[in-house]
């Protein structure tokens, strides 16, 4: 009979701690006024659409080949170096739109069969990309040489 009396006190300590854990826990976190600001600054960030991420990925994309077009021009590095930084540049790229996803996939393994020495490889996937998506039209022209 003690053991049962002993054993229903534990619980009931248990279910008080808890109880407390919980109210204790949920006031904790508006409280902290600079957490809520933080909260509210997430939700004021403007989302960009579908569009609008295609559009900025283009002109990046098409931005960094041009660059490194225009280096290989001037003599200012050789195509290998460019490749290696036009690669790297590709992988940094942080918002991909949900339709250029397989486009990057395939430059980004092109560019990277191009370092490894596969340049037949890459020159025939960047011929792929550019008849597929004509805004890269020319583009990719200064690597297929």
């Amino acid at each position: 009979m003690r053991r049962t009396k002993y054993t229903f006190f534990l619980i009931l300590l248990f279910l008080t701690a808890v109880l407390i854990f919980i109210i204790v826990g949920e006031g904790d976190n508006y409280s902290d006024p600079a957490a809520i600001s933080s909260v509210i600054e997430l939700e004021e960030t403007p989302v960009l659409d579908q569009a609008e991420m295609e559009t900025k990925y283009q002109n990046l994309l098409s931005d960094i080949l041009y660059n490194y077009q225009q280096n290989i021009a001037q003599q200012s590095m050789t195509r290998e170096q460019a490749i290696a930084e036009i690669r790297e540049q590709v992988l940094a790229i942080a918002q991909i739109p949900t339709d250029m996803q397989q486009l990057h996939l395939n430059l980004v393994i092109a560019l990277s069969r191009d370092l490894s020495g596969y340049v037949d490889e890459a020159t025939k996937v960047y011929s792929e990309l550019q008849a597929e998506y004509n805004w890269l039209y020319s583009r990719f022209n200064f690597l297929m040489q």
